[in-house]
């Protein structure tokens, strides 16, 4: 008695056409490089931070 949906990829290729996986892919490689933008700019505005913090004390 399985509640839960099934995760299997076998089940979801006929749910989409090739060129919705292929979309779905780009958004996805779009999402990712704007997350990895985000933390970089993050983590230089840390750096920055810390350098100014640094340097004056």
């Amino acid at each position: 008695m399985d509640d839960h949906a099934s995760h299997d990829l076998a089940a979801l290729e006929g749910a989409f056409s090739d060129e919705e996986w292929k979309a779905l892919r780009m958004e996805d490689m779009k999402a990712g490089t704007a997350v990895v933008c985000l933390m970089l700019a993050i983590f230089l505005t840390g750096v920055v931070l810390y350098s100014i913090v640094a340097i004056t004390f």
